[in-house]
């Protein structure tokens, strides 16, 4: 009886969540071989700014990374010795052109951003699931902003 959405959600979340719960296991079982882990992100339209933000920061070796429901984002964990940097979130969203800076962000967030009303972080918000316990959530303009949001909303006529 459940929708399809649903269990898709639901089965894709619990995978993902095992997989990162089997990667901070192993990366427990050779923390004398491991350096640091990095947050890494599915860098493409679809990725929320919170996850989009927290792209590319270092996360303790060992531990879960803290994600919501369908999110494709893992911890990656670097060898002793190893340069490997990975470019930050926030500095891919200012490579990109503005067409996909919009498509990522919605209209409003962009206009925010482009207005230097808002950084990329400050869209990382946390909440407690009662089924999933911890979780990442994206935070709404309105949250940061607060009555300053709506000047940010375009109000197309409809029609």
């Amino acid at each position: 009886a459940m929708p399809a959405h649903s269990a898709t959600t639901m089965t894709r979340t619990l995978q993902m969540n095992a997989y990162r719960g089997a990667t901070a296991m192993h990366q427990r079982a050779n923390e004398r071989v491991l350096q640091r882990a990095i947050r890494v992100a599915a860098l493409d339209a679809r990725t929320c700014l919170s996850c989009l933000a927290l792209h590319g920061t270092e996360v303790p070796l060992g531990e879960e990374i803290v994600s919501h429901a369908n999110c494709r984002c893992v911890a990656v964990a670097t060898p002793r010795g190893s340069q490997i940097t990975v470019q930050s979130g926030p500095e891919w969203l200012a490579a990109q052109p503005a067409a996909m800076q919009q498509q990522v962000m919605g209209q409003a967030n962009y206009a925010a951003w482009q207005a230097g009303r808002v950084r990329l972080d400050q869209f990382v918000g946390y909440r407690t699931d009662a089924v999933w316990g911890r979780q990442t959530v994206q935070r709404s303009l309105r949250s940061i902003l607060g009555e300053a949001a709506p000047q940010f909303y375009s109000r197309r006529p409809r029609g």
